[in-house]
């Protein structure tokens, strides 16, 4: 599905409910990782499990998932460690986010 990257979503990690082998349950719904993961291909081309990138150069740390058509920012306001631990949870189901500045 084609993805308009002009805008997105935005969440912080309050809105996150519970994470699964199969997404992520938010206040707005399911973000299903195989749906990521097939975007992220589409778009950018790159071989691997990669649902989305992470960002670690803005005041706030965050992950963009590949959810279309817009894609999904999720901010962790002042805390690192959820972000870190909310990434290593998702890659113990397999899948992998790629850094925002390798792909700009």
């Amino acid at each position: 599905m084609k993805i308009d990257f002009s805008d997105y979503k935005s969440l912080t990690q309050k809105d996150i409910i519970k994470i699964d082998n199969a997404g992520i349950e938010c206040t707005i719904g399911k973000i299903l990782f195989a749906e990521c993961q097939i975007n992220f291909k589409e778009c950018r081309n790159i071989d691997g499990n990669y649902v989305g990138e992470f960002d670690c150069s803005g005041s706030h740390f965050s992950i963009g998932l590949y959810t279309a058509p817009k894609t999904t920012h999720i901010f962790f306001m002042d805390d690192e460690s959820l972000f870190n631990q909310v990434i290593e949870t998702i890659k113990e189901y397999g899948y992998e986010f790629i850094d925002i500045e390798k792909i700009q």
